[in-house]
């Protein structure tokens, strides 16, 4: 999971991680992403606005690619997330 996206820069893969706690949320934007492949960047993301996702989830619907990436394996996107969440124990 990490390896397609990790050389995206810093403020995009803190939106997918924020993203991949919210699960529903990308799957329903990866659905929207593949019905409106003619929107693009900003476009996209304004015609999200209204839509009942997390912030986070809407601001990747500028970026399909990482949105197919998420799409493709979820559960594991979840995991990763959640993982880089936790704090370090001392």
């Amino acid at each position: 999971m990490v390896a397609p996206v990790a050389l995206y820069p810093d403020a995009l893969l803190s939106q997918v991680l924020m993203a991949s706690t919210y699960p529903s949320d990308v799957a329903e934007a990866v659905t929207w992403a593949k019905a409106n492949q003619s929107l693009k960047g900003d476009d996209a993301v304004k015609a999200v606005e209204n839509q009942p996702w997390d912030p986070s989830v809407q601001s990747l619907v500028a970026f399909p690619q990482v949105l197919a990436i998420m799409g493709e394996k979820p559960s594991g996107c979840r995991t990763w997330a959640m993982r880089s969440w936790r704090s370090p124990t001392t």
